[in-house]
């Protein structure tokens, strides 16, 4: 038995023909078909869209219309050589597909104007997207690139910045909605957040009475405030550190007995602060050589500047990130990384932290401090380097 044949009517009064089971892709048309009385009896209008594009888009779901791929943006050959079009006929392909609701194939065209735009400069991508180049000027010069070195490498390469990504959202709007910008931003431009700090710090537990001590070791700058929904994908922590290098109840050479450590806090601005105090970085050559007991007790040193901490569920302000090695003299490094969403694959407990929730909780306006953390008599945090970065999407 053929495949019932329906008719739609473009925004230029063209009928086109589709497969029922190919319309049933677009969920508007499903809905349409499903809500109104009688439709089969004429036309189904679409009043956004005029029949050059329709014609694609019957295309697309009259080959896609038994086949639902598990990644909707990824490209098969069909699809490579379908998405080949000029970038007008591009916008047009994917603000259809929005208003007939065909999620896989927004994805498609999302996907493709984000591989388009990747690693372009603003005035090659306004090129590409035939916005003029009076039109939209950038926000502001980009970030500097951060300092290179070869004592705890980033683990990506720190562009684009946050810069960058707002810059090509500008550019895309100017064709598209914002919120398909946005979408298209995020695939092409991951932000990223980046800090180092290369001295060396010896923390003494046995500096305070009660032999645990708390080193305020790196902090990173604030989360851009910008406009639109916000999301922290990933934070990478590297430490270059060791300890005394002896231990009298044993565990050389592994976590086990290991009494020097990192932990992590999410410091936010506090309200009706000033908005000079909060928004700029904390003092570089002040804090950082701060130590307290325990990481809780400089708090009111943070509200005095206008900040505060994020509490965990249960009302601790720090999530542990990395062990060292016990007795070990010699500087290590060590690497410990958190997604957003997936678990934590750990050496061990002893050795690493899983940072449930740091990611959830992060927001515009924090930033993400490191503390260098010792307990017991005679142990020593020795600290080398250190570096944090950020990954988060707008």
């Amino acid at each position: 038995m053929a495949d019932q044949i329906i008719m739609l009517q473009t925004s230029n009064g063209v009928e086109i023909k589709i497969t029922r089971q190919a319309a049933e892709r677009s969920v508007l048309i499903h809905n349409i078909m499903h809500d109104v009385p009688n439709w089969q009896h004429e036309a189904i209008p679409m009043a956004n869209v005029n029949d050059k594009v329709l014609r694609r888009v019957v295309d697309w779901c009259e080959h896609h219309q038994a086949h639902t791929r598990t990644d909707p943006g990824a490209l098969d050959d069909w699809d490579a050589e379908f998405m080949q079009l000029d970038v007008d006929m591009l916008f047009d392909l994917i603000l259809a597909a929005n208003y007939l609701e065909i999620e896989q194939l927004l994805e498609l065209g999302c996907s493709t104007v984000a591989s388009m735009i990747h690693d372009k400069s603003f005035e090659e991508m306004a090129t590409l997207l035939k916005v003029p180049r009076d039109a939209i000027v950038p926000a502001s010069d980009p970030e500097p690139e951060p300092e290179a070195t070869d004592l705890l490498p980033y683990t990506r390469p720190p562009r684009p910045t946050a810069q960058d990504a707002f810059d090509a959202r500008l550019l895309l709007q100017s064709r598209l909605p914002p919120e398909l910008a946005i979408i298209i931003v995020n695939r092409a431009y991951p932000s990223w957040i980046v800090a180092r700090r290369v001295e060396r710090g010896v923390y003494h537990a046995d500096d305070f009475n009660h032999l645990s001590i708390a080193g305020f070791y790196l902090n990173t700058r604030q989360i851009p405030m910008e406009p639109g929904s916000f999301c922290a994908r990933s934070i990478v922590f590297q430490t270059r550190a060791a300890d005394q290098g002896w231990a009298t109840w044993g565990g050389e050479g592994t976590f086990h007995n290991s009494h020097t450590w990192f932990e992590a806090s999410i410091l936010r601005p506090l309200r009706g602060t000033q908005r000079a105090r909060h928004e700029g970085e904390l003092e570089h050559e002040e804090l950082p050589k701060r130590t307290w007991q325990y990481p809780h007790l400089a708090r009111e040193a943070f509200n005095d500047r206008g900040w505060d901490f994020v509490y965990k569920e249960n009302g601790k302000v720090t999530w542990r990130v990395s062990n060292n090695l016990t007795a070990r003299s010699h500087d290590r490094d060590y690497r410990v990384e958190w997604r957003r969403g997936v678990d934590t694959v750990r050496e061990s407990k002893e050795a690493q932290g899983g940072g449930k929730g740091f990611l959830e909780r992060l927001r515009p306006g924090d930033m993400v401090v490191l503390w260098a953390r010792a307990e017991q008599r005679a142990w020593q945090n020795r600290v080398a380097a250190a570096t944090i970065e950020i990954e988060y999407v707008l």
